[in-house]
């Protein structure tokens, strides 16, 4: 059930409305296809114990992975306002290429995950209307010729623009690509990309 304060959860959302009811896999259409903060915030809200519960599940989860320099604070990616007697502070979540590769590492290794992260279309169906909410990727490179296996992009304004990117040009080679702080994540996914394949290539000579 999407929660009252949905409205209050900045963007980018899908647009859903208090009180609608979305299945767990619709919600993770909008959450992966368009980056929608409101779908997380909506999955979080329904975890067994609240938001709370889950954002501490998140950072359990993440540790037992191997990213140990990663901590979440909100379910969505977008920073934590909290009040101080000092006045109003921002809590980042925190992370690093390397922890971000290990954590999609195991998203891109799950079917329905992947499956997800290559549409570049989908419409979620509500229980209140019947038009649902349409979304489209934010991936750019789902445009291009690339093999992508799995793909994530993401933005605040202090991380900057990010995206992680698994490519399989073989079936032997899956590169897996984490871009963060960057003017122009696709751009720089691409060229680093062809610059593995290049090397691949001559090592296979």
């Amino acid at each position: 059930t999407v929660p009252e304060h949905i409205k209050k959860v900045p963007k980018s959302v899908v647009g859903l409305q208090p009180g609608d009811k979305i299945s767990v896999e619709e919600l993770l259409h909008g959450l992966l296809i368009s980056s929608g903060n409101d779908c997380a915030e909506t999955l979080a809200c329904a975890y067994p114990g609240g938001k709370d519960r889950f954002v501490r599940a998140m950072n359990v989860k993440a540790k037992s992975l191997g990213a140990t320099s990663t901590f979440f604070y909100t379910p969505s990616g977008l920073d934590r306002k909290v009040v101080l007697e000092s006045g109003e502070a921002v809590r980042s979540n925190l992370s690093m290429a390397r922890d971000i590769s290990r954590i999609a590492r195991v998203a891109f290794s799950n079917d329905r995950i992947r499956s997800i992260c290559r549409k570049t279309a989908h419409v979620l169906p509500s229980a209140t209307s019947s038009k649902g909410y349409a979304v489209r990727t934010t991936n750019k490179l789902l445009r291009d010729n690339m093999p992508i296996v799995g793909g994530k992009t993401g933005y605040t304004s202090r991380a900057g623009h990010c995206l992680a990117t698994a490519l399989a040009p073989s079936r032997k080679d899956v590169f897996l690509i984490v871009v963060l702080g960057s003017p122009n994540h696709f751009r720089d996914t691409r060229l680093v990309y062809r610059k593995a394949l290049s090397e691949t290539r001559k090592l296979a000579k």
